[in-house]
């Protein structure tokens, strides 16, 4: 396996469904189909799907899908040899979505904080990583970054704004916002390559 394949490594509400259509807009990068239950336990499995979108889309040199759940990603080698674009949200917008989705507030808010933990927790093993956030994806100030860790030369919008309807408890979204700025800053510490990474721990 090489570095054919792309992981958006998120959670429900921060965008990954539209960037994975953004992605592959460029023809020589598939969207991979699969269906609720196929996961990405090992390099077979991951084979097996990229066969699959070749069917539909022979002339993909590259393969993108979005990963929203911990138990989608099982493999150690993923973390060496795919490319990774670890892509948060801020949680008044998310847990709203979240809501809409039929979460309750409690399980939204666990759902968010238990995620976010598992991205940095990813974020540490990967080797080929950026991170990002909705508003930096939302006002293009991550397109160089994205363009760059693909190699690709055009990455374009497709960002159409939906009203979020679902209020959420004040305090819900402040002890979720202290939870997001934690990882957030975890991640773009670790994605930056720093000295001191190896000796970083995850934010509980």
């Amino acid at each position: 396996m090489t570095n054919k394949q792309i992981f958006i490594a998120t959670h429900l509400g921060a965008g990954g469904s539209m960037l994975v259509d953004m992605i592959s807009a460029n023809r020589r990068i598939g969207r991979m189909y699969r269906d609720a239950t196929q996961t990405y336990t090992d390099p077979i499995a991951l084979d097996y799907i990229q066969r699959k979108t070749l069917d539909i889309n022979p002339q993909a040199r590259m393969f993108v899908d979005r990963i929203v759940f911990n138990h989608e990603l099982a493999h150690k080698s993923f973390y060496t040899d795919c490319l990774f674009i670890f892509l948060v949200r801020e949680p008044e917008a998310t847990i709203g979505h979240l809501i809409k989705l039929g979460y309750t507030e409690k399980s939204a808010t666990r759902y968010y904080s238990y995620r976010l933990r598992r991205l940095c927790e990813m974020a540490k093993q990967a080797k080929h990583k950026i991170a990002i956030t909705w508003d930096e994806l939302i006002n293009k100030e991550a397109f160089p970054e994205i363009k760059s860790l693909l190699g690709i030369k055009e990455l374009s919008s497709i960002y159409k704004p939906i009203k979020n309807e679902k209020t959420v408890d004040a305090s819900t979204v402040f002890s979720c916002r202290q939870c997001y700025e934690r990882h957030l800053k975890y991640l773009k510490i670790i994605t930056a390559h720093r000295k001191e990474i190896s000796a970083t721990v995850v934010p509980v």
